[in-house]
């Protein structure tokens, strides 16, 4: 049972949330590879509650180009397309960054995992492209890795790597000064040690290292709590 559902959790519902959601990936590739099913119109703003006439030219929204993107290739090529690279991808990313959090920090942890699933980015990228003109040669996962590096080098696997690997190192960096700061915000407000808000905070930074020394010290807060008690039932068999 406990295997069961620790696949479910690892495997399953990741996988099932990306296929859910990859449509949503298909269209923000499109929208940055410059695809524009529609021309912009005239719409009204946030500064239209001022001056009511007015108008900017405004991009469809992103489930405008999903609308768009089913009629052109098909609902089924719009969850598919792609969406093994994807998975596997991240199922590398994921498996990396866990093994070598054990003994690392985690922003190496989080730069190896990119580091190590950013080619399956680059080819659910091109296969996602090959919509807007190619000769299919990177619909077959299997065939597009060796092809890439035969006709481009192996350097063509990651292309835009740096600055995936800065946002990723920024990322990493905020979230940890976010945990600090609502760290020391929850040690104030609730009037909790240090350790005591850290556990608090655990869930929003999996990284957090925290001592085991918490437990040993609640223990021997309360050995020496019942000492006085001892000492009273020791004077009063003597006597």
């Amino acid at each position: 049972m406990a295997a069961t559902v620790q696949f479910t959790y690892d495997y399953a519902i990741p996988t099932v949330t990306s296929t859910l959601l990859h449509p949503l990936v298909y269209a923000r590739t499109m929208m940055m590879l410059g695809y524009e099913p529609e021309p912009p119109v005239l719409r009204p703003v946030l500064y239209t509650l001022i001056d009511k006439n007015y108008r900017r030219l405004v991009y469809p929204n992103i489930f405008s180009y999903l609308s768009r993107l089913r009629e052109d290739v098909g609902l089924f090529r719009l969850f598919t397309t792609g969406l093994p690279a994807s998975i596997f991808g991240a199922y590398i990313k994921s498996h990396t960054t866990e093994h070598i959090m054990e003994t690392s920090k985690l922003t190496a942890a989080r730069v190896a995992g990119v580091a190590v699933s950013y080619p399956f980015q680059v080819i659910m990228i091109r296969q996602m492209a090959e919509f807007l003109g190619s000769d299919g040669s990177y619909s077959n996962l299997l065939l597009a890795i060796p092809r890439m590096i035969k006709q481009e080098g192996i350097l063509s696997l990651f292309n835009g790597l740096i600055p995936r690997l800065m946002g990723e190192i920024v990322t990493v960096w905020l979230i940890s000064c976010f945990v600090y700061v609502l760290n020391q915000s929850l040690s104030s407000f609730f009037g909790t040690d240090h350790l005591s808000a850290l556990r608090l905070v655990y869930p929003l930074s999996p990284g957090l290292h925290i001592p085991s020394q918490l437990g040993h010290s609640s223990g021997s807060s309360t050995h020496h709590a019942r000492d006085p008690q001892t000492k009273c039932k020791a004077k009063t068999s003597a006597s």
